[in-house]
């Protein structure tokens, strides 16, 4: 969407309405008169974030099962189960990235949680690059 009411301010604004991944890239006005001509580049990322849910699976083997959902993110998020002081967990963890419509990301990640072990709180961290 334009502004031409605007035009004569000197702004020549372009709003994007429902931004859409394939919406990233290069943008280039150019404005000219009778006297002179302008020109301006800019480049567009976009980027999307998500509500990151966890629950709990119940008992598994040894341990309690911990799932991290999320969907509708962009670029590719990184997934990080982590334990008190921020600190990796160390225990296996199966994480599935899919693409989906619209080319955003989801992720589902499973954790079992073993018994004995100093986790105290167990976070789900998903971060997105563009925006660290």
């Amino acid at each position: 969407e334009l502004f031409p009411q605007e035009f004569s301010s000197g702004n020549v604004s372009l709003k994007l309405k429902r931004l859409q991944v394939a919406d990233a890239g290069t943008y280039q006005c150019l404005v000219r008169n009778s006297e002179w001509t302008q020109e301006a580049t800019t480049e567009l990322q976009v980027a999307a974030v998500a509500p990151v849910l966890i629950d709990v699976l119940g008992p598994r083997g040894q341990g309690i099962g911990l799932i991290c959902r999320t969907a509708g993110w962009f670029p590719k998020p990184e997934l990080q189960w982590v334990g008190k002081n921020g600190q990796n967990l160390g225990m296996e963890i199966v994480t599935d990235m899919t693409q989906e419509r619209e080319n955003l990301y989801s992720v589902v990640s499973h954790v079992t949680v073993t018994e004995g072990e100093d986790n105290g709180d167990i976070s789900c961290i998903v971060r997105n690059g563009l925006l660290v």
